[in-house]
């Protein structure tokens, strides 16, 4: 028995850590099935803009007691006892001082039933930065050469902002100066 488990240990490990991670992956899709986690991820989530402002009505009513109009070809009164007459309602809307008013179509019982009021705004920002370059390099450099008296060397160093220094020396000759740098 112990000889067959050493043969085959790396492939039972691999099999109980499959079913390790299905029972996981199991649990935690009943899990989030049973919270409504899975639910809705395609629809956007509206967010709600409130815009400050205010928003006046105006209703005008006049109810009148009125005689009957006769017919004036069968003399005989009218048969409403009701007679009700509501105009169109007129919606204004003011943006920023500028006055829109809209008004209902013959096919719409109320203002924005059929029509909707649309809001198109576009914004762009821009943001430029510029960045100085600051050069924090040493302005020192060491060369290397060869002149008619054998093997030679030159330093430069900075002395103060584009003002630098330099020595050459080989086997016969010393010099040294002052450079500008450009």
């Amino acid at each position: 028995m112990r000889e067959w488990f050493n043969q085959y240990k790396n492939i039972i490990l691999a099999v109980a850590i499959t079913a390790m991670l299905c029972l996981i992956y199991g649990l935690g899709y009943t899990h989030g099935y049973k919270n409504g986690y899975n639910k809705g991820k395609s629809e956007v989530p509206i967010k709600e803009i409130k815009i400050p402002g205010e928003a006046n009505t105006e209703t005008k009513t006049v109810i009148q007691y009125m005689p009957k109009v006769v017919d004036a070809i069968t003399k005989e009164p009218e048969k409403t006892d009701v007679e009700a007459n509501v105009g169109k309602p007129e919606l204004t809307v003011k943006v920023n001082g500028q006055t829109q008013v809209i008004h209902k179509e013959d096919s719409e019982k109320y203002v924005l039933e059929k029509n909707k009021l649309t809001l198109d705004q576009t914004s762009k920002a821009t943001f430029e930065v510029k960045v100085p370059i600051i050069d924090n390099t040493r302005k020192w450099a060491a060369g290397i050469g060869y002149s008619n008296h054998g093997l030679a060397g030159k330093i430069d160093f900075p002395i103060k902002r584009p003002v630098g220094g330099w020595i050459y020396c080989d086997r016969k000759t010393i010099a040294g100066g002052i450079q500008v740098s450009f």
